[in-house]
């Protein structure tokens, strides 16, 4: 299933930067189990330490923690709809860089089309999307020609990184379209 995070498996255009030949590419399956979100999140952490990008892991500890706990209830769900009685597929997981920006892909084995909904504040569930939104630079999904299910993606980088200064000390960020403050 990692060959489904490949671009060149992008079914339509999907907005997904071109990271093929990006320098720094890692990538990880995980079992559908609770364990995978913390796992992802180290392994996130670690792995933009290595590559010297520390000024972007702590939005991208997060938006991996909300896209896999997505690919994690997604899968949950997926497998239990199919009547199978099978156990859910792995999630599978990438990180690209080309030093500047991270692109991050998660493969779920559920072919639903993620939204981003709005949920009430005191909810437990239901803001993983937004809050991906708030802290990515830009994020969407495809559906890859190689594998069923989807790949739900983000990208973290300067903009990501300045936008939350500014709003961290008064300003307004940008809207993820460009179109002037949110």
């Amino acid at each position: 299933m990692y060959s489904a995070l490949h671009p060149a498996a992008v079914s339509g255009d999907g907005g997904i930067p071109e990271v093929a030949n990006w320098p720094l590419q890692a990538g990880l399956c995980l079992g559908a189990l609770p364990g995978a979100v913390p796992c992802a999140r180290l392994h996130t952490k670690n792995v933009l330490h290595e590559w010297g990008l520390k000024a972007l892991v702590d939005h991208a500890e997060v938006v991996v923690s909300e896209l896999v706990t997505n690919a994690l209830d997604a899968s949950l769900s997926h497998a239990s709809r199919s009547g199978l009685g099978e156990p859910p597929m792995p999630i599978c997981f990438s990180l690209s860089s080309d030093g500047r920006t991270v692109v991050i892909q998660v493969w779920d084995a559920s072919p639903e089309i993620p939204t981003a909904g709005s949920a009430d504040s005191d909810a437990d569930s239901g803001r993983g999307l937004v809050i991906v939104q708030a802290l990515a630079d830009t994020w969407n999904w495809y559906q890859p020609h190689n594998a069923s299910g989807k790949v739900v993606w983000a990208a973290i980088g300067t903009k990501s990184q300045a936008a939350h200064r500014s709003t961290a000390y008064g300003g307004s960020a940008a809207r993820p379209d460009g179109a002037g403050p949110e």
